[in-house]
């Protein structure tokens, strides 16, 4: 009896090769449309050029600009919104962002020159889609209330630090022991007790005064005092 052969099937195991692009476009889509539900600044960036190729409604509302308008301006979209002081301790802080890590951290914001800055807290972490890739930047930025006890901690942390950079060189023109002097009379020390102190008479320590307010100025001093805490100790 002749047997039987039956023809053999051959699987087809060949793949379609999706480009690259393709799964770019869709990822960076998707991340796109969930930003737009965010109430939030949630901007992408090209890591290499910092120039932003996203950022959402959100954002294009608070910065009165339209999207194409803000996507134009490239690595100038931190120098029109961000204060200069800042701009490049941010971009150094990101640019130590490790793939499998983000940072977060405060930041100012202000949509024109004519308005003020306004406090932000913002998430960033590197976006990578395939391996080979360029990186992106995620960024999420909060808007802090500038009612609530943090926006006015930070407004005042500002001004404070504005004072010290102005003025910090006022303090170079006083002796050692008027600096001493000045920091027993930022902790609260009456003038006699700054005598029992260091061991002077109180006619001595008010003299001191008088040289360490016509140096610094009056308006000045009172200001000093008041930010004073942030100085170490024996450090004036």
């Amino acid at each position: 009896m002749a047997t039987s052969i039956r023809p053999k099937r051959f699987v087809n195991l060949s793949f379609e090769v999706i480009d690259p692009e393709i799964v770019i476009s869709y990822k960076l889509d998707s991340i796109f449309a969930l930003a737009e539900n965010i109430p939030a600044i949630v901007t992408v960036q090209d890591f290499k050029t910092w120039a932003n190729i996203y950022i959402n409604e959100y954002g294009c509302n608070f910065l009165e600009r339209s999207k194409s308008e803000l996507l134009e301006m490239g690595k100038k979209y931190y120098s029109k919104f961000f204060p200069s002081e800042e701009r490049e301790q941010i971009k150094w802080q990101l640019r130590t962002i490790t793939t499998d890590k983000s940072t977060s951290f405060f930041q100012r914001i202000r949509p024109n020159e004519s308005s003020e800055y306004v406090w932000f807290f913002t998430t960033s972490q590197i976006y990578v889609i395939t391996q080979k890739t360029e990186r992106y930047l995620l960024n999420i930025s909060f808007l802090v209330n500038k009612c609530s006890y943090m926006g006015q901690k930070l407004d005042n942390l500002v001004a404070e630090n504005l004072f010290l950079q102005e003025h910090n060189q006022d303090l170079n023109h006083l002796s050692d022991r008027e600096k001493e002097i000045f920091e027993l009379i930022a902790q609260g020390h009456s003038s006699l007790q700054i005598s029992k102190l260091l061991c002077i008479s109180i006619h001595t320590v008010n003299n001191h005064r008088k040289n360490i307010i016509q140096k610094i100025g009056k308006k000045n001093l009172s200001a000093f005092l008041k930010i004073n805490s942030i100085f170490p100790s024996n450090n004036i």
